[in-house]
């Protein structure tokens, strides 16, 4: 007999989902009620055996990762198509662990970002949200502040090249966007940078050239002002902070 919760879970389940997939209109809350707990399940189970720090968080977003909709996609869920309870458990798995190699993936390059730009090599094991607090968590209003009082020209590129845009209120940094555009004469297109690109290198040097690209300029020009301005992040209190607790974290 098998004991698995999950497998009874999913051999009881199975066929509402596979109707609910086959309606034209199928609700997306519905598959949650349905899928949340097993997605859950195997995604802790998965996350643990790659060696994923934090499995509840890895969790969290292995079920939006299987029942949302992407950009131009349809949910990953769509995708199935034997419909049977063992081969519904079989696709799940392995959809999380592709979802596992792709989190550890964006993980490891934001942690070597983190290195260059901290200047300590101790991110390696810091978890997602960790790396999260320092990318997206708001400057204070002193570090928008000083950053206010630099070129717009250097915080748009210091702060891209940086990965902390997002760290910007989105209407401070949509002026500061549109007094680029009246200083430079040329237009930006939104969202800038796009989503994806804090991951287009392991460090802010592999992202000078397509930064350069959407900016209008040399990578070369871009690359000696990234030189002459980078340490200008690092004074910033939220980043010298944080240099300061990683590196003491090293240490011991």
């Amino acid at each position: 007999m098998n004991d698995d919760p999950i497998d009874a879970q999913l051999t009881e389940r199975c066929p509402k989902v596979a109707a609910c997939l086959g309606e034209p209109t199928c609700d997306p809350a519905f598959l949650l009620e349905l899928l949340d707990e097993p997605i859950r399940h195997l995604a802790i189970s998965i996350a643990r055996h790659e060696g994923i720090g934090d499995a509840e968080e890895f969790a969290d977003g292995a079920v939006f990762g299987v029942l949302l909709a992407r950009k131009k996609k349809g949910p990953r869920i769509t995708q199935w198509t034997n419909r049977g309870p063992q081969s519904l458990r079989s696709w799940l798995e392995m959809v999380i662990r592709h979802l596992a190699r792709d989190h550890q993936r964006k993980l490891a390059v934001a942690a070597r970002h983190l290195e260059s730009l901290t200047l300590t090599p101790t991110w390696r094991d810091a978890s997602m949200s960790e790396i999260a607090d320092l990318l997206v968590a708001p400057f204070d209003t002193h570090e928008l502040a000083t950053i206010g009082t630099w070129k717009v020209q250097k915080r748009i590129e210091a702060l891209c090249l940086g990965g902390l845009w997002k760290k910007v209120p989105p209407t401070v940094w949509e002026n500061w966007l549109r007094d680029w555009e009246s200083e430079r004469q040329r237009p930006l297109a939104r969202p800038f940078p796009p989503e994806s690109f804090v991951f287009e290198g392991d460090d802010a040097s592999s992202r000078i050239t397509p930064l350069a690209a959407m900016l209008g300029m040399s990578p070369n020009t871009l690359s000696q002002r990234w030189s002459r301005h980078s340490h200008h992040l690092r004074q910033l209190r939220c980043l010298r902070e944080l240099w300061e607790s990683r590196s003491t974290a090293g240490e011991n």
